[in-house]
């Protein structure tokens, strides 16, 4: 500290600092007091208004009680017993298969597939016969007959040998509207076919939707699958529902009169068909050039439980021996069934329905339930029984 403040006394006031006003800590603590805000002015309310309200409230008040007492006086209706299911409604069985009259599980559905199938003698012995639903058998060029194998709800995981389309071919797929698969055309089928009259794959532009077994020589070795054929109609975005008109057929042990049918022998110019009846299975054996007719993939005999022969009159169309195949004039048709023969005729309204059969009193064929092959002849081939 310097000499200048050695004898300064701290305690003492100096002039100035009494003159300074202090507030006490008790002052320290007084606050000027909140003044509240100024209440509006409370509206004054008329008095009409005031009985109006009132006479409002009761009102309200006297119509609740109105409904309060109506409700308790309403009866509680029974809950229903049966209810009326929400959402579409599943159909109730029993199911039968509309092509081979067969009981099933479930109602039948998908799509139909009609395959153009090589009947020539390099071709057989022919897969996915036994599993189809219908099978047509027809004349082609130097009346070697090809095959036609529909499907409807049911599965083949091999159909073939696959081969060409032709008119008559593609006619008989339409009538069911049936998804039609090939491998190569005629002309006639050809322009038939990019008409649209039925939803089609050709293994030429789409090979995805087939396979070849080089096991066998080309062209007798190309081949398809329930399966693939879904893919195609999938992937082209064709209908993948339909419905498919169904047979008449009888109870299994209802008999049918007629002459004896327990043998059917067709002369094709390349083949001899004959399908001989076998009473414990109640159905006809078929035979091709006197041998067993096998299915390829399931190594058994292919038996039909009917066989309608379906008589048309045919013209060659070119030099090929092409023929065109009348489908819609009606005719003779014959049906053996249970070892009976019943004669009648068949009849097709238009190329866009099926064929009908029918006996001679008019009645559509009774077809027992199984696989029906529907034998399509002309004048050239010979039919005995």
């Amino acid at each position: 500290m310097s000499d200048d403040f050695k004898d300064w006394d701290f305690d003492q006031e100096t002039e100035l600092e009494k003159t300074i006003v202090r507030p006490t800590k008790a002052k320290m603590r007084e606050r000027e007091p909140d003044i509240p805000a100024p209440e509006p002015p409370k509206a004054k309310v008329p008095l009409k208004k005031i009985v109006l309200g009132l006479l409002v409230a009761a009102a309200l008040l006297a119509l609740a009680l109105f409904f309060f007492r109506l409700g308790a006086n309403t009866p509680t209706p029974e809950p229903d017993p049966d209810p009326a299911p929400v959402g579409p409604v599943e159909p109730e069985g029993p199911f039968y298969h509309p092509l081979t009259g067969v009981q099933i599980a479930e109602a039948p559905s998908g799509r139909m597939y009609c395959v153009s199938v090589d009947n020539s003698p390099e071709a057989r012995p022919q897969s996915g016969v036994e599993q189809a639903s219908l099978v047509y058998e027809m004349p082609a060029e130097a009346h070697i007959p090809r095959l036609l194998l529909c499907y409807y709800n049911v599965n083949a995981d091999v159909i073939g040998p696959v081969r060409s389309a032709r008119p008559y071919i593609v006619n008989s797929a339409r009538g069911w509207g049936g998804f039609f698969a090939h491998c190569g055309w005629s002309p006639e089928a050809e322009a038939l076919l990019e008409s649209g009259v039925v939803d089609y794959v050709n293994e030429i532009d789409y090979h995805d939707y087939f396979w070849r077994d080089d096991s066998r020589d080309a062209p007798h070795n190309l081949y398809t699958s329930t399966d693939l054929l879904a893919d195609a109609i999938a992937d082209f975005g064709y209908a993948e529902e339909q419905t498919v008109p169904s047979f008449s057929f009888r109870h299994e042990g209802e008999l049918l009169a007629g002459e004896d049918g327990s043998q059917l022998d067709i002369e094709f110019e390349a083949e001899s068909a004959t399908f001989i009846y076998d009473e414990a299975r109640r159905a006809y054996g078929r035979w091709v050039n006197n041998y067993e007719y096998k299915d390829a993939y399931t190594g058994n005999q292919v038996f039909a439980a009917n066989v309608i022969v379906q008589f048309v009159s045919s013209q060659v169309l070119d030099e090929e021996g092409r023929l065109e195949l009348d489908l819609t004039s009606g005719g003779t048709a014959l049906l053996f069934t249970n070892g009976v023969l019943i004669r009648g005729s068949w009849s097709r309204a238009s190329l866009d329905e099926p064929t009908v059969f029918v006996d001679e009193n008019g009645e559509a064929f009774s077809l027992l339930p199984g696989q029906t092959w529907i034998e399509i002849v002309d004048e050239a081939d010979r039919v005995s029984y």
